[in-house]
């Protein structure tokens, strides 16, 4: 059996400086992936543990015939204790890592006229975003997590390509899935908490809707908005109130070889109306709808393969993806045909 040290040749290696990079251009960056605007990332420590998903209903709690008197303490009278205690949930988190690897021979390494090598740590982080984009929308878009869900029609009257100034069905339903988190969170996350996000599908065919064109033309800030504010779909960056995001990541799902089979991560007509307040990186506890319980991201690690005559490296990742407060997000779907 062979011994050794380990050693530059034998080990991967870590860059530090590769890693802060890929962080910067890929996990943060809020301007090229849209995940960064509607996820939140929590940082963990450990690979298994528990988030805390609070009870918000104590905090609104009163008596039922709204007098307050449950709450009234005399002058000399004993300071009893009522049941006020919030309750709360320890729910499991437990985080996967991930490795994303190239390989390169010394040939190409040495008369490439660019970076090569961090070129390809490049992808390997790109596809690392897309598999974090795509594993957030999967459960996102599934009833069994986002348990507040409903048809547009259900919800607004109608699909959102065919609203209209006299049945806006895109006002409709966005108020009425506000109603329903504002409800539910007992006003804790607030219009201005939230982000509705859509496909570039469904951002063509609201942008196109009389609802919308109607929406601009009667807004005395139609000439700003259309100047400095539409999304490249047409749509504006605020809508009623509400930041929109086209979620415009695609998922190429045919092996290497095979006929090509991509698609939009986001399914073409549903919707997602989420809360993310605060920052990108959150703390235990928080209301953001989606959370990403993040041990490890973006470590960049490389090494030097005598026998091969090449370099190999990795992007690698440990995280676990959560719907960890379903009541302050909605899943809207056929919202357009």
């Amino acid at each position: 059996m062979a011994t050794g040290y380990p050693s530059g040749t034998n080990t991967f290696i870590p860059s530090f400086e590769g890693s802060g990079k890929l962080t910067v251009e890929f996990s943060r960056n809020v301007a090229d992936f849209s995940i960064n605007s509607y996820m939140q990332i929590i940082p963990v420590d450990l690979n298994a543990g528990y988030f805390l998903k609070l009870d918000p209903d104590e905090a609104a709690r009163v008596d039922a015939d709204g007098s307050g008197n449950e709450f009234v303490w005399p002058d000399g009278a004993a300071s009893e204790y009522l049941n006020t205690m919030q309750e709360f949930e320890f729910a499991p988190y437990a985080t996967r890592r991930l490795k994303f690897d190239f390989a390169l021979g010394d040939l190409s390494v040495q008369q490439a006229s660019w970076d090569v090598v961090a070129a390809y740590a490049r992808t390997a982080a790109s596809r690392a975003m897309t598999v974090r984009t795509v594993k957030a929308l999967s459960i996102l878009q599934d009833a069994t997590y986002m348990t507040q869900t409903g048809t547009a029609t259900a919800l607004g009257g109608g699909k959102w390509d065919v609203g209209t100034t006299a049945l806006p069905y895109i006002q409709n339903t966005l108020q009425a899935c506000v109603e329903g988190i504002e409800t539910a969170t007992n006003g804790v996350v607030q219009p201005k908490d939230l982000i509705l996000v859509v496909s570039p599908n469904t951002a063509h065919q609201m942008a196109a809707s009389p609802e919308i064109h109607d929406y601009l033309k009667q807004s005395p800030f139609s000439m700003d908005v259309i100047r400095n504010n539409l999304s490249l779909y047409g749509l504006p960056d605020n809508l009623f109130g509400i930041k929109v995001v086209v979620e415009n990541a695609v998922k190429v799902t045919s092996a290497k070889g095979a006929a090509r089979s991509a698609a939009y991560a986001l399914t073409n007509t549903n919707a997602l109306l989420l809360a993310r307040p605060g920052g990108l990186e959150g703390t235990m506890g928080s209301f953001s709808t989606c959370q990403t319980f993040m041990k490890e991201e973006m470590t960049v690690e490389s090494k030097r393969d005598d026998d091969g005559r090449r370099t190999v490296g990795r992007v690698v990742e440990d995280y676990d993806v959560k719907v960890a407060a379903p009541a302050s997000g909605y899943l809207i779907t056929a919202c357009v045909d």
